[in-house]
């Protein structure tokens, strides 16, 4: 590219110079109807000192600054429609080029300002000239209670008005009565003071409670407007198709969880790959990378991102690999490590050796204190229904401690799992159960991966790691390839090294030790000796990190009543 820059500079200036005044033109009209949008907001949050008074007259829309109340509400409206503008929303458009027809007949005929007419003008010929880039799609439901919000402030401001110019024209004479509410309605469509035009013949709350009644309903009406795009419809064949991909492709760690029914599903029709993903609100986060043949998972991704484009989504990848990162670059997306994966290659996997000491005396020490250990590879089968009750008393156990119910990547205990999946269960000297792990297959790669760890307050300690320990050895029977035991979130982040958001990710880690101790659950993974792989988030923005983390704890935690359930036992642990 360098070469390219130096043998075609006047080129490359000028492509770069008509890509920069296209993207000025687009931003325009969103920011002149911020800017009146902040003008109502300052006097509605402020002491009408007469300083505003020459803005409106100077931006393409003149903002109803009668009453504060009034303000706020045209505030709220005209922010709203201006970051439907920015997301490139077809129903912002379409309001706002409504807003902006209204407000150029108001500027010239109600108010007589030439700057604000021509600037209105403007704006609605880059919209009407930009008009396919305004694409983005709001979800049906949400779509069709806009209308209906947007019919009903329309309504109650033409009847308000009208009974307000009626009582005007009684007050003065019949003759201007069209005029005046012919004024009244078009500055109304166009966020202005309908009472400007009657102010001086009619008194009194009427007209100022049905237009706030009015404002509100169109403002709420602008706010749910802005609501995502729905998902794309999964008919069954395509199911089906995703489960041969699966079977064919699918491997890893993650795998469990990309085909779980909390998880949702993106392919494409004669693509053989698919992607998966959870979603809260307009954040999409992908699970992984896409499964499939290289080029058809570059393929499905691209797809992905299209959908997300139309669909106002915010795409993000969770636990992305290595091997994965490059297609993600190309695409334009940012990466941050946020932990590491332990993986245990069975085939070599021993006791032995000065880098599992610490395991071999611990699971020596539990055996030596009593703890007897079942490995079932098939699953605990017919002995699910004597054992059923033993298992899901050290799940309530394990529940009444301060850990948050974690989801997404993490599986919540159902005895109908344990019936088929490989369990291993630790019994004390009495034949207590105080421990027990499960696992799921990942795939194709002949590996398998640790779900859930539950382990009794009051057990012996040493009984999760000998459960672990009994299956590798099943597993290897078996002629098991690989034993994942998760990720460990953010390990091998220092505060020292890596990007500034990985630096400061490190120290989240340390102030969220006594919540989440990431450290412990890394070292109590590495007693195994484990090769690690490192796992990445990709963002498309950095000023996007913010709101796919939040999203992503989110996910994690069951969304805001999870969030909030983990926060009260956070504090009770306090």
């Amino acid at each position: 590219m360098s070469g390219t820059l130096r043998t075609r500079p006047h080129a490359s200036n000028a492509r770069i110079l008509v890509r920069t005044a296209r993207e000025a033109a687009r931003i325009l009209p969103a920011l002149l109807i911020a800017g009146a949008g902040l003008v109502a907001a300052l006097d509605a949050t402020t002491s009408h000192l007469g300083l505003l008074q020459p803005l409106p007259s100077l931006l393409p829309i003149d903002p109803d600054l009668s009453e504060r109340l009034t303000a706020a509400f045209v505030a709220t409206g005209l922010a709203g429609l201006a970051v439907g503008l920015a997301r490139g929303k077809r129903f912002a458009w379409w309001l706002a080029l409504g807003t902006l027809s209204a407000a150029v007949l108001a500027q010239v005929e109600a108010f007589q300002h030439v700057a604000g007419a021509l600037l209105a003008a403007l704006c609605l010929l880059l919209l009407v000239v930009d008009r396919r880039h305004y694409r983005v799609q709001t979800g049906a439901s949400w779509g069709r209670a806009a209308l209906v919000l947007w019919g009903i402030g329309t309504i109650l401001a033409i009847g308000g008005l009208g009974v307000a110019v009626g009582q005007a024209a009684r007050i003065v004479h019949p003759a201007p009565s069209g005029d005046l509410g012919e004024d009244a309605v078009i500055s109304w469509l166009a966020f202005g003071d309908p009472g400007y035009v009657v102010e001086h013949f009619v008194h009194g709350g009427l007209l100022l409670g049905l237009t706030l009644a009015a404002r509100l309903a169109v403002v709420v009406g602008v706010i749910v407007a802005l609501a995502p795009g729905d998902g794309p419809r999964a008919p069954a064949d395509r199911e089906r198709h995703v489960a041969q991909v699966a079977e064919r492709f699918g491997l890893g760690a993650l795998l469990p969880f990309q085909l779980a029914p909390e998880t949702s599903r993106f392919s494409m029709g004669g693509v053989d790959a698919f992607i998966a993903y959870g979603r809260d609100g307009r954040v999409a986060i992908m699970l992984g990378d896409p499964i499939g043949e290289a080029s058809q998972a570059r393929a499905v991704l691209d797809g992905f991102l299209e959908w997300c484009a139309r669909s106002d989504w915010l795409p993000a990848v969770y636990q992305a690999s290595s091997s994965g990162l490059d297609t993600l670059h190309a695409r334009g997306f940012l990466t941050y490590r946020i932990g590491r994966e332990a993986v245990i290659d069975l085939g070599g996997f021993s006791l032995d050796g000065p880098q599992r000491a610490n395991l071999r005396h611990t699971v020596a020490r539990a055996l030596r204190g009593g703890v007897r250990v079942e490995w079932y590879a098939r699953g605990l089968g017919e002995a699910a229904g004597r054992m059923g009750s033993e298992l899901a008393a050290v799940d309530r156990a394990w529940r009444t401690t301060w850990r948050p119910q974690l989801g997404f990547t993490v599986s919540d205990f159902r005895l109908v799992d344990a019936v088929s999946q490989p369990v291993a269960v630790a019994r004390d000297a009495h034949g207590r159960v105080i421990a027990f792990t499960t696992f799921r297959s990942t795939g194709c790669d002949r590996g398998w991966v640790l779900d859930l760890i539950r382990r009794a307050p009051d057990g012996v300690p040493g009984a999760v790691e000998g459960c672990l320990v009994r299956a590798i050895e099943g597993f290897k029977q078996e002629d098991g390839a690989i034993l994942s035991l998760g990720l460990a979130p953010l390990a091998g982040l220092t505060t020292s090294e890596g990007s500034p958001v990985e630096r400061g990710l490190a120290v989240c880690a340390r102030l969220m030790r006594r919540s989440y101790d990431v450290s412990g659950l890394a070292f109590f993974k590495a007693k195994f000796d484990p090769r690690w792989e490192e796992r990445y988030l990709a963002v498309p923005r950095r000023i996007d990190l913010p709101a796919v983390l939040l999203a992503l704890l989110r996910l994690h935690v069951g969304g805001s009543r999870g969030l909030l359930r983990a926060g009260w036992r956070l504090r009770a642990a306090d």
